[in-house]
Parts: C-alpha cells; sequence; structure tokens
C-alpha cells in the first residue's frame, strides 16, 4: 500500500508540473523515445552535456529563445542563440538500442544578429537593436561643397533602409546608404544640417535612433541641370544647345566655359549679365559651334558683380571669370554622331490611301525636321518642300502631285539636324509601297445591284457595289440626281424614279469625303416597274357588308394606296390615301344600301405617281340580326322596337338622357325584379330554417318592409317628376318621350 501510494503521488506531481508550470519543461529533461524490444538509451550518461542539462539520447527537441530576448545578449547564459534544435542519436540498429551512446552533441540551428531579437518565430531585426548611422560625407562643418551633392555614412548591418532629413529642406528614404540631392532642391552658398536613421523594411518605416545633426555649407558655384553628365548623343537643334543651370541668389552675372575634346572654345557674348533686371540661368550656344559626333565638357561660375569679376568669394573685383572663378564640377556630353533613319509606322506596305491618310513615321530623338520622298516606279515624284517637322505628312496635302488607281508608288524618310530639310543624313529608311484609291467600283453579280439592264425594279431601288480599297466615298449620279456616300450602297426613291422608265446611273470611287477628288466611274442601267391594279377585292364585287364589319379590303403590291367610295351617283367616301391593303369605314355614318368604290396604286402619299383606278367594285350595306342594349347610340345596327330613335346615329348630347332611360328601364323592370325574386327567396329559406323563432321572423319582415319602401320610393320620385314636367307643358320631341317608364 505505501509503495502504491508513493507511485500515485509521484504521478500527481508531474502532472502538476507539465500543465501547471509548462515552461519548466524547457529547463527539464524532455520526455524519452522508447526503444522497442530494446534498452533504452537513456540509460547512458551524455558525456557532452550543454549548460549543465543531461538530455536522453534518441530524441529530437526544438523550440526558440529560450534564453533572453535582448539585441544578441542573453539573459541566462550571456548569448541569445535565437531558435536552438537539441539532437542526439543513439548507435546501433534503430529502433533498438544496446545501450551504447554515440553523442553527437547539442546542435545550435541558428543565432541571432546584434541588430536582432528572438521571438516566437526566431530572429527578427528591431529597430531599437540598429546602430546609429555614422561617418557623414560631408563630413560634418564641411564647406564649400559642390552641387548636386550626394551625402553618404556607413552603413548600418541589418539595416534595410534609411530615412534622411535635411532640416526645413526635405525628408525621404532610400534603401542604399547614400542619396543624391539635385534639381535646385538645394541652393548655392547655404548652410544645411541634415541626419539618418536606419530602418528594419525597405520603406523606410521601424527604424533606429536618428544620428547627431551634421553640417555642411554649399559652393557659391551653380548646380548644373542641362545637358546632364555623362549624357550621350545630346541633339543639336538649329538655335543651339540650351544650357541651364540652377539660380544663384546672389550672383550678378554668370561665367560659363565650354570644352571640346579637353580645348576650351570661345563663346561670345560674355559674360552672361542681366537682361531687363533679370539675370537668367540659361545660355543658347550659337547655331553651328558645336559639331555632330564631339565630346564636350562644361561648367558655370556665379559671379558676384554685373561685368562677370569676382566669381567666388575668394576672387578679387579685377579677376575676370574668364581666368579666376568658383566653378562648378564639370560636367560631360556628347553630340549625336549620325541620326538614324526614322521607322516607318503607316500605311502598311500595298495599303490603298487616300486624302484622310498619312505617311507616318516614328520620332527620332535629335531630329529637327524630316525629308521625305516617294517615287512612282524608279522616278521621284517632283513634290516641293518635300521636309516637315512633324512625324507625318497628310495625303491630302499632296495629292495633287499624285494620280488615281496608281500600284507603282514607294515612299521613304531621312532625318535632318535642322528645321528646313537641308542638312539632311544621307541615309534613307525602308522603302515602303502604297496605292491610291479611285479604282472604278466593282459589281458582284450575286450580291450588287441592280444587275445591268435589269427589268421591273420596284421602287425605291438599292443602288449597290463593292467595297473598294481606300475609298474616302462614293461619288454617285442617277437621273438627274448625284450625290455622295460613305458606304458602298444608297437608296433611290420617288419622286427622283418613276414608273416604266429607263435609268443610267454610275458610281466612282473617291479619295475625299466630300466626293470632289474621284476616280473613273462605270455606267450601268435600269428599268422601273409598272404600278399594278389592286385585285381581289373585300367585300368582291356584288357582295353584301355588314355594318358590324370595319374594313374594305384588297391585294397589291405597293404599300400606298388610294381609294374612293360613293353612293347614289355622289361622293361618299373622298379620294383617301392608306399605307396598307385596307382601308377603316365607320360603317355606322353610312346609310344602308348600295356603294361603289374604287382604289389604286400609289408611289407617293400623295398619290402623284400612281396607277390607273381598279373597279368600279360594288357592295351593299346591310345589318344583321340586332338585339336592344343600354347604348342608344353608334351602334353597328338599329333595333326596330325603338321607333323614337336610330342607334346607328352618331352619339350627341340628347343620347345622354336616353342612356338614363334604358337604365332606369334596366334597373326598374329586369335588375330590380331579379333582385326581389332572389330576397323572396332568401326570407322563405331563412323562415324555413328558422323553425319559427320570432327573432328571426322579425329579422324577414323587416327585410321585405326595406324593400318594398326602396322600391317605392324610386317609383314615387320618378312619378313625381314626370308629373312635374307634364303640368309644365315640357315636351321635347327630339329626345323621346325620355322621361316615361314603360309599365
Amino acid at each position: 500500500m505505501p509503495n502504491r501510494f508513493l507511485k500515485l503521488l509521484l504521478f500527481s506531481f508531474f502532472i502538476l508540473v507539465l500543465f501547471v508550470f509548462p515552461d519548466f519543461t524547457l529547463a527539464a529533461d524532455p520526455p524519452v523515445d522508447a526503444c522497442d524490444g530494446g534498452v533504452c538509451c537513456n540509460t547512458a550518461a551524455n558525456p557532452n552535456e550543454f549548460y549543465g542539462l543531461d538530455h536522453p539520447c534518441d530524441f529530437w527537441y526544438e523550440y526558440g529563445c529560450p534564453w533572453g530576448n535582448g539585441c544578441g545578449n542573453g539573459a541566462a547564459y550571456g548569448n541569445d542563440y535565437g531558435r536552438i534544435d537539441y539532437t542526439q542519436y543513439c548507435s546501433g540498429n534503430s529502433p533498438n538500442c544496446d545501450g551504447n551512446v554515440t553523442d553527437n552533441g547539442w546542435r545550435v540551428a541558428s543565432y541571432c544578429n546584434t541588430w536582432e531579437t528572438c521571438g516566437d518565430s526566431g530572429c527578427a531585426c528591431n529597430s531599437s537593436c540598429l546602430g546609429m548611422p555614422s561617418g557623414p560625407y560631408p563630413t560634418d562643418n564641411d564647406e564649400n561643397v559642390k552641387l548636386p551633392v550626394t551625402l553618404m555614412w556607413n552603413a548600418v548591418p541589418g539595416a534595410q533602409s534609411y530615412r534622411y532629413k535635411i532640416e526645413g529642406v526635405t525628408e525621404s528614404a532610400t534603401t542604399t546608404p547614400y542619396i543624391t540631392i539635385k534639381n535646385c532642391v538645394l541652393k548655392s552658398n547655404s548652410t544645411y544640417n541634415w541626419q539618418v536613421q536606419a530602418c528594419c523594411d525597405t520603406a523606410g518605416n521601424n527604424c533606429g535612433s536618428w544620428s547627431d545633426y551634421w553640417t555642411f555649407k554649399t559652393s557659391l558655384a551653380p548646380e548644373l541641370l542641362y545637358p546632364a553628365n555623362d549624357t550621350e548623343n545630346v541633339p543639336l537643334p538649329p538655335e543651339g544647345i540650351i544650357f541651364d543651370w540652377c539660380d544663384v541668389e546672389e550672383a550678378q552675372s554668370y561665367y560659363l566655359r565650354l570644352y571640346r575634346s579637353g580645348e576650351e572654345i570661345d563663346l561670345f557674348p560674355f559674360p552672361i549679365t542681366k537682361k531687363d533686371d533679370v539675370l537668367e540661368s540659361t545660355f543658347a550656344e550659337a547655331s553651328g559651334l558645336l559639331t555632330p559626333g564631339s565630346h564636350y565638357e562644361w561648367e558655370v561660375a556665379a559671379c558676384l558683380n554685373e561685368d562677370g569679376t569676382k566669381c567666388g568669394f575668394e576672387y578679387n573685383d579685377n579677376q575676370s571669370g574668364a581666368t579666376y572663378g568658383e566653378y562648378s564640377p564639370r560636367w560631360k556630353f556628347n553630340t549625336w554622331e549620325q541620326l538614324p533613319f526614322p521607322p516607318l509606322v503607316a500605311p502598311e506596305n500595298g495599303t490603298a490611301v487616300n486624302q484622310s491618310d498619312s505617311l507616318k513615321w516614328g520620332e527620332i530623338h535629335g531630329a529637327f525636321s524630316y525629308l521625305y520622298q516617294i517615287k512612282k516606279g524608279d522616278v521621284i515624284v517632283p513634290i516641293p518642300d518635300s521636309y516637315t517637322t512633324k512625324m507625318q505628312v497628310s495625303f491630302k496635302d499632296i495629292w495633287d502631285y499624285l494620280e488615281f488607281d496608281e500600284e507603282n508608288y514607294s515612299w521613304q524618310v531621312a532625318s535632318c539636324w535642322d528645321e528646313i530639310g537641308e542638312n539632311c543624313e544621307e541615309n534613307w529608311s525602308e522603302e515602303r509601297s502604297f496605292k491610291t484609291t479611285g479604282t472604278p467600283p466593282a459589281f458582284n453579280e450575286e450580291g450588287s445591284g441592280p444587275v445591268n439592264d435589269a427589268v421591273n425594279v420596284s421602287i425605291p431601288v438599292k443602288l449597290n457595289w463593292d467595297d473598294m480599297p481606300g475609298a474616302a466615298s462614293y461619288y454617285y449620279s442617277v437621273a438627274n440626281a448625284t450625290g455622295t456616300v460613305k458606304k458602298s450602297e444608297v437608296l433611290i426613291e420617288y419622286p427622283i424614279l418613276k414608273q416604266n422608265t429607263n435609268y443610267n446611273w454610275s458610281v466612282k470611287t473617291c479619295a475625299d469625303d466630300k466626293g470632289e477628288m474621284c476616280g473613273e466611274s462605270i455606267a450601268r442601267n435600269f428599268t422601273t416597274f409598272t404600278l399594278s391594279l389592286p385585285g381581289n377585292p373585300e367585300p368582291e364585287d356584288g357582295g353584301v357588308f355588314l355594318t358590324s364589319e370595319r374594313y374594305l379590303k384588297w391585294e397589291g403590291s405597293p404599300k400606298i394606296y388610294r381609294y374612293k367610295v360613293d353612293y347614289q351617283g355622289e361622293q361618299k367616301i373622298p379620294p383617301t390615301t392608306v399605307f396598307n391593303n385596307s382601308a377603316f369605314i365607320l360603317t355606322y355614318e353610312l346609310a344602308l344600301g348600295e356603294y361603289i368604290w374604287y382604289v389604286q396604286s400609289c408611289l407617293d402619299s400623295n398619290c402623284q405617281e400612281a396607277s390607273a383606278l381598279a373597279g368600279p367594285w360594288h357592295f351593299t350595306l346591310v345589318q344583321g340580326e340586332c338585339k336592344p342594349g343600354l347604348i342608344p347610340c353608334g351602334r353597328d345596327c338599329d333595333v326596330l322596337e325603338t321607333i323614337s330613335y336610330n342607334e346607328r346615329d352618331p352619339c350627341e348630347f340628347k343620347h345622354i338622357f336616353l342612356l338614363l332611360n334604358n337604365i332606369l328601364n334596366f334597373v326598374l323592370w329586369r335588375l330590380g325584379l331579379i333582385i326581389l325574386v332572389l330576397l323572396a327567396l332568401a326570407t322563405g329559406v331563412i323562415y324555413y330554417f328558422s323553425m319559427g323563432a320570432p327573432q328571426t321572423m322579425v329579422k324577414v319582415k323587416s327585410i321585405l318592409k326595406s324593400t318594398g319602401i326602396g322600391y317605392g320610393i324610386i317609383f314615387l320620385a320618378w312619378l313625381i317628376i314626370n308629373l312635374i314636367l307634364t303640368l309644365l307643358g315640357f315636351q321635347v320631341e327630339l329626345f323621346g318621350r325620355w322621361w316615361q317608364i314603360n309599365f
């Protein structure tokens, strides 16, 4: 019993250590891997202890940052070993150990650097561990620093970027331990304070401490701008290169020195002085002074006197900048040795062109004009002033020198040093070909029309032809009409075309949008159709036309017709134009009887171009069976019982009273009687199922009483109105005796 209790106590203590104090396992022995079927390796002593920890063999254990998390300085053992892998191996035939131990020692996987701290994921840069930048250039308190200035400092171990700051001027970041400040950000003869800090990322964030402020003072010499240092292939414009530098506030004049292959060139005029109280920090080199393919150097000094003397604080008033002065650094550049020929852009080789197209090519840096030539075969087309300062030439400007429908044209371009196409390179660009539009339109007999000598052609006529290469528009002529279209088709209608007439038409391919510059044409002809007579009337000739019907109909091919209707020798419906094969007739406006009607085909809404009249066709207007209704007017038929009025008459104001009479007759003698019958049936059913209940009998009597009173009030009211009208002698026979109710 005591042994079992002791074992239980030890097991509880082990569980407490694992779950209550989990970090304890970092300093204690890790769990042992048992060997299958052999002696466990942990029985052997570890000959190479690591900081006093005797770990068993045949075990792999990995964890990070067990000792301290400072900048590469461990708290417990004096070193931060970063993320550590502990590894030992047993000898023998694994997995069975025979007890013999081969100890390879505890291996360290990685060390944290001095700028790093160790975290859960291993070593990482920490801004507080980064060193402070040192070793500035320009050195602290340096003077006479030439512009532009490159600020430099010693690289800081572990830094991925640096943030720099020039007090009162700029602040930014760079990934290199240096930065060039240029483009007139800094001024000549000025003092600046600057400092730098190292950062853990490349964006200039998570940075360490700022360095101390370092100071430098710039030179009086100006900062140069253009041509930039070591520039190749600087163009030579006709007006000369424009040298440019930053303004110097103290300057009263400038002196510029220019060297070709190490020898100074005399420049004129010098020094550079104020004009209209303004001192420009530029100089335009005289045309022709610089030559192609040459090496040049240049420098500028700011002078404190207006006559180009005292070009620096250490020089006297009588010392000219031509010999003495505090100059900027010398910048170098080369001029073009030879201008390349331009790459051709448009048109593509062999393309048909019109006046809206252009010859186009790519820009050549350094060329100030371009010379172009067009050949017909091997002969150059004589185009005056065949140069341009642009990268294109519109065919509209040179079309007068070209021929329509010509396939043997080619073109080339050369680069020029000047703006008037005189100083040009001898090398021409590649040669491309083009053809001019103007080919007479072609006709595909299956898709173009109408075909030549076509007859019975319907109006309107669609004239169409094949699309022609390069066409800007097409000029057509038919009958007495002409016009210009962009597409290869046109619709010709009346009154240009008339029926049963022969027409010639032609079309040309044009190089402009207005149809003024066109090639040759091809003529064709066609004959228009003759308008046919409408036929198959409905109702058929001599047939019956019911008043309930609405349309007179016929057959025909045109879309415009004119019809008329006569009755008893007089015109009942005048000639009326319709745009389909039927005519809507208000039959209630027509008297019953026999009618005659005619129809003709038309090309226009006024029927100026029309066929002969088809007809005469006859029909008899009759009414079918007619039953009384509430509406007393505008009906297809007349009810014979209503002798006092005709329901086929158009509706007028008087018919309101007739409608009222019909409604009263319907309510009193039809709807009212139906309601009375239904009420009687309802009261009978209620009474039957009430089993003689007194309350039910009261309700039944009340319903009958209310119905009788309501019906009586209606009769009494109408009788009173009728009596009053009779006493007053009210007789309006025009309306009929509408106030009388038929009992």
